[in-house]
């Protein structure tokens, strides 16, 4: 049977024009899913949520203590939240492995830089990225020859999430680093506020490489993203979904469980009202 373990939430939790970044509105959010969530949630930053606010560094502040390591509220009734890891230098990026896939979970924002943050601040921070899932990579030797597939270990497929689209660097590291390995490789946003599926990188001849972007979360449910195990009772997992992908290798399927709902309206990464198209 399927079952549902974990939640990311990838960004954007307020329109900081309306919250203005206050402290009671982190505050609220989070209680909001420690009330009603009975899984694990992990949160990571949009620009809504820090460097778009009228004082970043103050809504880091309440970013962080509010939602860094926001999994571990859950461990009194999950074992997920044991096998997160944080990064040291970046403690808001994540990493966990289950039924061979790397989850990692980023700092990638969007918006831009301002008088609390650097053009080194924002270098800073993708570097750190970066250097977050080469770690991983080489602790778990994906795309090494020496990796074995027969091993309980071997990672058979990534997911990434971020905020923004616009980690043009990150994912060009991905190429460098995954573009010989056959493995399904899916990196899973926010920020635009319609859904998207995208191969953006087809033109360099990298077919495994995935993009999307999830619907605002007012207009739809979640996404889900289910990962079929390999036991004799897994493997009769029905991997049909409508309105969402099956990718390569045929063991994770994302499902958009219906899309928008009724009545809803789609809009831009500002919130304006798109007038024609919902997206693919």
């Amino acid at each position: 049977p399927e079952e549902e373990i974990f939640q990311v939430h990838v960004g954007d939790i307020q329109n900081p024009k309306r919250s203005q970044c206050a402290s009671s509105y982190f505050d609220k959010i989070a209680g909001y899913f420690k009330t009603y969530s009975e899984i694990p949630n992990l949160m990571l930053p949009g620009d809504n949520d820090w460097n778009d606010c009228p004082n970043p560094d103050l809504a880091w502040e309440y970013f962080s203590s509010n939602f860094i390591p926001f999994e571990q509220y859950w461990s009194d009734r999950s074992d997920f939240p044991s096998t997160v890891m944080r990064q040291n230098a970046q403690p808001e990026n994540f990493a966990f492995v289950r039924g061979g896939i790397l989850f990692l979970g980023l700092n990638l924002v969007g918006g831009s830089t301002n008088e609390y943050i650097t053009q080194a601040d924002w270098d800073k921070r993708v570097d750190n990225d970066i250097a977050w899932g080469k770690y991983h990579f080489d602790r778990l030797n994906v795309g090494s020859p020496n990796a074995d597939p027969r091993k309980e270990d071997y990672i058979r497929g990534i997911i990434v999430f971020g905020h923004s689209p616009r980690g043009r660097r990150f994912n060009n590291f991905l190429l460098q680093e995954l573009y010989n390995v056959d493995i399904p490789v899916t990196y899973i946003h926010g920020n635009g506020h319609t859904y998207e599926a995208v191969q953006p990188f087809l033109s360099e001849g990298w077919s495994n490489y995935w993009r999307i972007q999830v619907d605002q979360g007012a207009n739809a449910p979640p996404l889900k993203v289910t990962v079929r195990g390999t036991t004799t009772d897994a493997l009769r997992l029905s991997m049909n979904v409508n309105g969402g992908k099956v990718f390569p290798g045929g063991f994770i399927k994302l499902d958009r469980r219906g899309g928008l709902y009724e009545g809803a309206v789609a809009t831009d990464a500002d919130g304006n009202p798109l007038i024609s198209g919902f997206g693919a």
